[in-house]
């Protein structure tokens, strides 16, 4: 299992590197995921609060392959941020959130993302999900 894991973080390392937009406020998701995702060759940046996410899709939106949001974030929440990208946005958005009920993944869905998992996550399950959406938008 250990060496299958380090073939395909050798081979991630390979391909052109891959950013992501990690909007997530709790600290131990982000040290794990920036670990975790740095080890398979994407690049990360972390927005920690609404604000800060809002001014990095203002600025960069198009330097990002990927967005992960968290939809509990201080200030406000990841539906505004969803609901404030131009309708015109083809960044893939994967929510990771808590908040697990059938509503909440609906309205997700419907506001633009292209992929919904629930905390707690397995963090492989994470990088199949993340992969996918990037090798689909090709």
């Amino acid at each position: 299992m250990v060496s299958s894991l380090a073939s395909e973080k050798i081979q991630a390392t390979k391909e052109k590197t891959k950013s992501i937009l990690l909007v997530e406020d709790n600290h131990a998701i982000n040290t794990l995921l920036k670990y975790v995702l740095s080890g398979y060759g994407y690049s990360i940046k972390i927005a920690e609060t609404i604000q800060n996410a809002q001014k990095i899709i203002a600025l960069e939106l198009k330097s990002f392959d990927l967005i992960l949001l968290d939809l509990n974030l201080p200030g406000g929440s990841g539906f505004d941020i969803l609901n404030a990208l131009p309708e015109e946005n083809d960044i893939p958005i994967i929510i990771i959130s808590a908040l697990s009920q059938s509503h909440n993944v609906v309205r997700g869905l419907e506001s633009g993302a292209s992929d919904y998992i629930t905390k707690p996550f397995d963090p492989k399950e994470l990088i199949v999900r993340i992969e996918r959406l990037i090798k689909s938008e090709k």
